[in-house]
């Protein structure tokens, strides 16, 4: 594993968690990051730079951990010494540079996986049946959000490139896009365009390593609208704006300490995708894409314009009591990994479909700049909010 932070944690015990894997060594610029790595894990080897750990270590499979302006170069790093690779999202700072992640692996024959893992959990699967036996008919329409705290230039690469990935395993490819994106209510500009180093609701926080945290490349406005169409001829509506407050639609329920496998705990939705057809609507929702409602019927509102949402049943998550809930929803990236090294199975969390929810960021950008739509795949690959 490289990066030791609040996400590494949870890799770590998913491969401390797995039958099949062990964890055999970690490496992290920060020392405190390292002790924490040698307290949680006895016994692992800690390496404060990475290339060392690749030279020394006989790695199958290598977490990159860090955040995006670190993906590439580890990523790569990684498969020059013959490990597959998990790689957290977004999967790079660029469009080039995620363009650049396929090509290598390709190449060196090593698997790319990118830790979209919400697409492999039941709401998602369960989301896909519904539509598949016709639940709403023809999906025609998509409402999407991914508001949180953060700026949403700033959310685009953290929730947005999750409800990206979510929608293309419902709707399909994205074809085109039209956004519009403002900052402090003013249409964004060049002027506003800021390195991506890690928001809080207080302010950025500037860490100083930009191979190591607080920097998901250049990203620009507050809020955003973006219109996308789909090979499958239906259209989205995505948009994002700073919120202290989250849209939530299912009970409320409080608990206190660690969320376990199962749990839930008082907060709004993190991302919502309602999906629209002519015999009625779905909606995604919850904090790992863990609840389902349905409406039925072709207008499914009163006259008061209330919706009767009615919760999907889904099937339960397999328990794993060692591991925290985020981890149990981490783990099937890796099992189904595991699958594909040894079985040949394609794997649903690919490089290629995390660079197509790299594109569809990079489109809202481009689109806003040049006034215009844009067409997918995108002909210029450079990345739209670099310095001119």
């Amino acid at each position: 594993m490289v990066g030791y932070g609040n996400l590494g944690t949870r890799h770590a015990e998913v491969m401390s968690g797995l039958e099949t894997l062990r964890l055999v060594a970690v490496a992290d610029q920060l020392a405190e990051a390292r002790a924490r790595a040698a307290q949680d894990f006895p016994g692992v080897t800690l390496y404060e730079d990475p290339a060392e750990m690749f030279r020394t270590e006989d790695l199958d499979i290598v977490a990159i951990v860090t955040h995006a302006s670190g993906h590439a170069p580890l990523s790569l790093l990684a498969a020059d010494h013959g490990a597959h690779v998990v790689c957290e999202k977004p999967m790079a700072a660029s469009l080039a540079e995620a363009d650049t992640m396929v090509a290598h692996f390709e190449e060196a024959g090593r698997q790319l996986v990118i830790d979209h893992q919400f697409r492999l959990g039941p709401g998602a699967t369960t989301t896909a049946a519904l539509l598949d036996e016709g639940a709403i008919g023809r999906l025609q329409t998509i409402k999407a959000n991914f508001t949180k705290s953060r700026p949403a230039g700033w959310e685009l690469g953290v929730t947005g490139t999750h409800v990206f990935d979510m929608v293309c395993k419902i709707a399909g490819n994205p074809t085109d896009c039209i956004a519009h994106i403002l900052t402090d209510g003013n249409d964004a500009s060049r002027d506003d365009i800021k390195r991506g180093g890690y928001w809080t609701p207080s302010g950025m926080v500037d860490y100083g390593n930009p191979l190591h945290l607080g920097d998901n490349g250049w990203v620009v406005g507050d809020s955003l609208g973006a219109v996308f169409r789909f090979d499958s001829g239906a259209v989205m509506l995505a948009e994002g704006y700073v919120s202290d407050t989250y849209p939530y639609s299912g009970p409320r329920i409080e608990i206190a300490g660690e969320r376990r496998q199962g749990e839930r705990r008082k907060r709004g939705d993190r991302v919502l995708i309602e999906l629209r057809g002519p015999k009625g609507r779905l909606r995604v929702c919850g904090n790992a894409f863990d609840e389902v409602y349905v409406a039925r019927g072709a207008y499914p509102e009163d006259e008061k314009h209330n919706i009767p949402w009615q919760p999907v049943a889904l099937p339960a998550r397999p328990e794993r009591p060692t591991m925290s809930y985020m981890a149990a929803t981490i783990a099937p990236v890796y099992e189904q990994l595991i699958r594909t090294i040894e079985h040949g199975e394609p794997h649903p969390c690919s490089g290629v479909g995390g660079r197509r929810a790299m594109e569809m960021i990079s489109a809202i950008f481009a689109s806003h700049f040049a006034g215009a739509a844009v067409t997918l795949p995108l002909v210029d690959r450079s990345d739209p909010l670099a310095p001119r």
